[in-house]
């Protein structure tokens, strides 16, 4: 069976080629404004998000600079988070994170890659005060005001999600430490180097200044939802100083 030729007049091929054209110029004019005008923007929004953390969270938060070093890659210097009246929560060197674009038409955000460059995170406990307070009053108040019934599966699709959705592509941390202070009594300290390479999750994490050293080894897919990680120690088992020290109890692991 032979299927007739449809003869489209070369006016209307004209005419829609034209239109084609005129869509085509719009489209590049307007990436080309706002991409001569993202800097502005950026600063507009870290100006923003600062006064919001300090209104809503009570939080002194400064970024030395803040810039785009590609088409959707912003890197910002001297972070550093303090609570009001707290010890300093986060203070990071350098920090680069890129997004993926196309997610990002559609109000997803979806991270491509994401390098850290020295810094640490510190949580601190005080008596009956802590440095985290903005985010454990605000959890309690969210709890309080939820009154409808809870779906147990739904929360952790969500929360599945929501990780995935924030782990990058690839990855490159370097010399970031994780500290908590709980009264004096109990301490702990992560000093953390870690990679994602094309999927492959390699971190080497060193707990408590040599107490000992543990290995993350996995595979990460994002896109595809999939996530699967191995965790083990150098000469024995898993173990967190924390517990022993705080709740006096102890929980160890060959492999996790």
């Amino acid at each position: 069976m032979r299927i007739p030729k449809i003869k489209i007049p070369k006016k209307y091929l004209k005419i829609g080629a034209w239109i084609l054209g005129v869509f085509l110029i719009i489209f590049i004019a307007v990436g080309a404004y706002a991409y001569s005008k993202r800097e502005a923007l950026l600063k507009k929004m870290v100006a923003k998000a600062i006064a919001k953390a300090d209104k809503d969270y009570n939080l002194d938060v400064k970024i030395g600079s803040a810039g785009f070093t590609g088409l959707s890659t912003v890197k910002m210097t001297a972070i550093s988070v303090v609570p009001k009246d707290r010890d300093t929560l986060v203070n990071l060197n350098e920090l680069s994170v890129g997004v993926k674009l196309f997610p990002l038409i559609f109000g997803n955000v979806k991270l491509a890659e994401l390098k850290l460059n020295e810094g640490f995170v510190n949580i601190v406990f005080k008596d009956s005060i802590s440095n985290i307070d903005f985010i454990l009053k605000r959890k309690k108040k969210d709890s309080t005001e939820t009154k409808s019934k809870v779906n147990l599966s739904e929360i952790a699709s969500n929360l599945l999600n929501q990780v995935l959705y924030k782990i990058p592509d690839d990855m490159d941390v370097k010399n970031m430490v994780f500290k908590l202070n709980d009264n004096d009594t109990a301490k702990l300290s992560f000093a953390t180097v870690a990679t994602i390479d094309g999927g492959d999750l390699k971190s080497t994490i060193n707990v408590n200044n040599g107490e000992s050293t543990w290995h993350f080894d996995g595979y990460v897919n994002p896109g595809s939802k999939e996530l699967s990680i191995t965790a083990y120690a150098d000469g024995k088992k898993l173990e967190l100083p924390y517990l022993n020290n705080k709740l006096h109890a102890k929980l160890s692991f060959d492999t996790l």
